[in-house]
């Protein structure tokens, strides 16, 4: 039943890969920080230009987009140290209730956000999804290692 798990020395790659995109997508965010290296540039061919997603495009929130996206798989699909069937049925609940979570958060946008962005939209979709779950599954350990720590 365990064999989708990831191995344990997996989850310290996706914390720094987290840690790292989301303090890019702090820095693009609200400041607009993109580093030129990333502009895209068109190709000639034939004297026509051609450009992969647009002339002058920065790729530098897609790139930081899917390092949440793969830090965050990488975190909550590693196996834990001791991984055991109470782990699994944890992982289950906070999935399902991350599940519920997202898709309340997306119909509520959908119904009172007018003119965002699409590519927004669906960036912080995609994300709400991995970083609630793993908020709850998180917290969720923490509570039954303080629980077994006090009866100790």
């Amino acid at each position: 039943m365990k064999k989708y798990l990831f191995p344990h020395r997996f989850k310290k790659i996706g914390w720094v890969l987290l840690i790292i995109s989301i303090a890019a997508a702090i820095a693009n965010l609200p400041f607009d920080w993109e580093p030129s290296f990333l502009n895209s540039n068109p190709i000639n061919i034939w004297g026509q230009d051609y450009s992969f997603m647009g002339t002058g495009k920065n790729y530098f929130d897609e790139l930081y987009s899917i390092g949440i996206i793969i830090g965050s798989i990488l975190i909550a699909f590693s196996k834990e140290k001791y991984e055991d069937e109470y782990i699994q049925k944890i992982r289950l609940e906070a999935l399902v209730w991350a599940v519920y979570f997202n898709y309340i958060i997306v119909i509520l946008l959908i119904i009172f956000t007018y003119g965002i962005d699409f590519p927004i939209f669906l960036m912080y979709n995609v994300t709400t999804l991995l970083l609630v779950f793993l908020m709850r599954f998180n917290w969720s350990l923490f509570k039954i290692r303080k629980v077994e720590s006090n009866e100790e």
